[in-house]
């Protein structure tokens, strides 16, 4: 049975054998996406003892949450654009992250600001744009790139320059909707 040759072996038998060859390696680091996938049960409960008892790192990605809970020391969770650390595997983490968000008080939610256009008399309406008229149009202009940039990360939430063009977008935005108000106030004095 030892002779075989790796052509004849079945899946788990090969995939036992990579994890076999990777541990026997000497490796301190191991990166693994999904090793769960398409294994058989012996082929997992192998898999779990080799990883409790591999003397390195792994850095393990898996939606397999009972491998998570049981050979994970440290869970790295991927939050609003941060990773966020948390001691011990799944539950612990979903135990955490429960408990920080029942003591969390709720984000005061901005109301949007309207777009409203002081309609002047037609005797001192001018053809010319107010700096009121303008500001309104950056506004419509930097809303649509953020709601476009809002669509880009739902797509691909971990593309880094993608997020830092939406943070400085909104940020922008937010200026904007000051200077309008200001604005604002002041021509209706």
């Amino acid at each position: 049975e030892h002779d075989k040759p790796v052509k004849v072996l079945s899946g788990g038998e090969r995939r036992r054998l990579a994890l076999a060859i990777v541990v026997a390696s000497g490796a301190n680091f191991l990166v693994l996406d999904e090793p769960t996938n398409h294994l058989d049960l012996e082929s997992r409960e192998a898999l779990e003892a080799a990883l409790e008892a591999f003397p390195g790192t792994v850095l393990l990605v898996s939606h397999d949450r009972a491998l998570l809970d049981a050979v994970a020391e440290r869970t790295l969770a991927i939050e609003h654009g941060h990773i966020n650390s948390y001691d011990g595997g799944w539950a612990d983490y979903v135990r955490i992250r429960d408990e920080r968000a029942a003591h969390a008080t709720p984000p005061k939610l901005e109301k949007p600001k309207p777009h409203v256009k002081r309609e002047l008399p037609d005797r001192k309406r001018s053809t010319r744009p107010t700096e009121l008229d303008l500001v309104e149009d950056e506004i419509a202009t930097l809303e649509t790139t953020v709601a476009e940039l809002e669509q880009q990360l739902s797509e691909d939430w971990a593309n880094v320059d993608v997020l830092a063009r939406h943070r400085r977008a909104r940020d922008d935005l937010q200026a904007l909707l000051g200077r309008w108000e200001a604005l604002f106030e002041r021509s209706q004095a």
